[in-house]
């Protein structure tokens, strides 16, 4: 898991749910001292050509940010 470039957690748990809808429940923990903002989303990313996956936190730009 990362977060602007860098590890912020880790995956815990992933399961699959069937119903009522079918969908990936993902469980993760992140570092006491990464601060998310609100609005923060989290992102399936592909690592380059293995087929690797990875998540993104991917949090909104707020004033100030350079």
């Amino acid at each position: 898991m990362l977060y602007r470039g860098y590890k912020a957690g880790e995956v815990t748990q992933v399961s699959v749910v069937y119903a009522p809808q079918f969908r990936f429940v993902v469980k993760f923990t992140v570092k006491r001292d990464i601060r998310l903002p609100p609005g923060t989303k989290v992102l399936v990313r592909a690592k380059g050509f293995t087929g690797g996956r990875y998540l993104d936190l991917d949090a909104p730009e707020m004033a100030g940010d350079v």
